[in-house]
C-alpha cells in the first residue's frame, strides 16, 4: 500500500467530518464579576435558521438545548436574535431565494451563546459533542480574582493536557526539543535573527525530519498488524519469529524517508523476492485495509484536526497573555490538537479593570484631609 494513498483518503474523510460540525470560532468572554459566557460561530444554512435543528443541519459543536441562545446575521447586517423564523420573516431581510445569485446562500452566520456563574460552573456543565474529536480532553479552567483597592486583577487559564499517544519511535529520536516544540507550537521562537532564505532552509530541514519520524512510525505501525495477521500468508519466506527481527531492515533497505515513497506491500515483496504478502491487501476480507484504517487512521487522525479559532476576552486591560495574535481587545489562538501532542497546552491571560470608586474615595478622603489641615491652621 502506498502510505501517501491511504492519507490523501484519509484527509478528505476528516473534512467531511469537520463540515458536519462547521464551528470555527470558540469564544470566551469572562466578565468583570467573575461569570463569564461561551460563544460559537459557525456558518448557517437556512433550512437551520427556518428550525431545523437535527444533528445533521447544527453546525455547531454542542447538543443544543434551552441553556443555549441563539442569534445570526446576513452578510455584515445587525445580528437577528429571533430563531427560528419564518420563511417570509428571512426573505424580508436577505431577499427572496429567486433573486439572490447561488454565492449569497451561505452567507449567513449563526451563533451559539451559554452564560455561566463562574468559570468553575463552565468547567462542570459545558460539555462537546461527543462525536467531537474534543470531547475526551478534559480541560482544565481557572480563574484567579484578586482585589488590590485601586485595580482588580484577573488570571484566567485554560489547559489542553497532553494527547495520549504512543509511539513506536518518539519525536526526541528526529528532533532537539526546542525543533519539536517549535514545529508543533510554534514555541520558542527558533528563528529569531534569520532572514528569509535561511527560515526556509530551516522549515525545510524541520519537515524533512518530521516526514522521517512520521514516516518510520506508520511503518512499525503496519508492520506490527503484519505480525498478528502474518499466519495468513500462505508458504511464507521466514518464520514468523524471524520475521519480527526484520522490520528495521526491511525499512533501512527500502530508504523510504517520506510518505510519498513508503510501500509497504511492495517493499516487502522486494525484499523477499516474492508477491505472498499481497493476499493481506487484496484477499476478500483484506486484513490490511482494515489495520490500516484502525491503526494508522485513527492513531495519525490528530493531524488533520483543526478545531478552533479560539478568542478570549478578559476585564479590563490585559497585562500578561502567552497569545501572540491580538484583535482590538480580543486575544486568539489556534486551537489544535497538534499544538498538545507534546506536552499540555494552555491558554493563559491576567489582566486588571481599574476599580473607578476606589478612586474617588480616595480622592474625597484627600480633599477631605487636606480641608481639614487647612481649617485648622486657620
Amino acid at each position: 500500500m502506498k502510505a501517501l494513498h491511504f492519507f490523501l483518503i484519509l484527509i478528505p474523510a476528516m473534512m467531511l467530518f469537520s463540515c458536519k460540525n462547521n464551528a470555527k470560532e470558540m469564544r470566551t468572554v469572562i466578565n468583570p464579576d467573575g461569570s463569564c459566557y461561551r460563544e460559537f460561530k459557525a456558518a448557517g444554512q437556512r433550512e437551520f435558521l427556518l428550525g431545523d435543528s437535527s444533528q445533521k443541519a447544527n453546525p455547531f459543536p454542542v447538543k443544543m438545548d434551552s441553556t443555549w441562545k441563539i442569534s445570526w446575521q446576513y452578510k455584515e447586517q445587525p445580528r437577528c436574535y429571533k430563531f427560528p423564523v419564518t420563511m417570509a420573516e428571512l426573505d424580508s431581510i436577505t431577499g427572496p431565494l429567486p433573486n439572490r445569485h447561488s454565492s449569497e446562500v451561505e452567507q449567513y452566520s449563526v451563533f451559539l451563546k451559554r452564560d455561566f456563574k463562574s468559570v468553575e460552573d463552565m468547567a462542570t456543565n459545558f460539555k462537546l459533542d461527543p462525536e467531537h474529536s474534543l470531547s475526551h480532553v478534559k480541560v482544565r479552567y481557572n480563574l484567579e480574582k484578586s482585589f488590590r483597592w485601586f485595580y482588580t486583577y484577573y488570571h484566567y487559564r485554560e489547559t489542553y493536557p497532553k494527547l495520549n499517544i504512543k509511539f513506536e519511535a518518539p519525536i526526541s529520536e528526529y528532533m532537539s526539543k526546542d525543533e519539536a516544540n517549535f514545529w508543533f507550537t510554534g514555541q520558542p521562537e527558533i528563528t529569531k535573527g534569520l532572514n528569509g532564505m535561511e527560515i526556509r532552509e530551516l522549515m525545510g530541514n524541520l519537515e524533512d525530519k518530521y516526514n522521517r519520524w512520521l514516516t518510520y512510525n506508520i511503518w512499525s505501525l503496519e508492520y506490527k498488524a503484519l505480525i498478528r495477521y502474518y499466519d495468513r500468508i500462505p508458504n511464507p519466506p521466514v518464520s514468523k519469529a524471524t520475521f519480527i527481527t526484520l522490520r528495521d531492515s526491511i525499512y533501512e533497505s527500502k530508504g523510504a524517508k517520506s510518505l510519498d515513497n513508503l510501500d509497504v506491500e511492495e517493499s516487502l515483496n522486494k525484499f523477499f523476492k516474492t508477491n505472498q504478502f499481497s493476499i493481506l491487501w487484496k484477499a476478500p476480507d483484506a486484513p490490511m485495509k482494515k489495520a490500516e484504517d484502525e491503526m494508522i487512521g485513527k492513531r495519525f487522525a490528530w493531524m488533520f484536526d483543526t478545531y478552533f479559532l479560539y478568542k478570549l476576552e478578559m476585564p479590563g486591560t490585559v497585562i500578561f497573555t502567552n497569545s501572540n495574535i491580538t484583535e482590538g481587545k480580543t486575544l486568539v489562538w489556534h486551537l489544535s490538537s497538534p499544538r498538545f501532542l507534546l506536552n499540555d497546552f494552555t491558554i493563559e491571560a491576567e489582566s486588571r479593570k481599574a476599580n473607578i470608586w476606589a478612586f474617588l474615595i480616595t480622592g474625597l478622603i484627600v480633599v477631605v484631609a487636606v480641608g481639614s489641615f487647612v481649617f485648622k491652621r486657620r
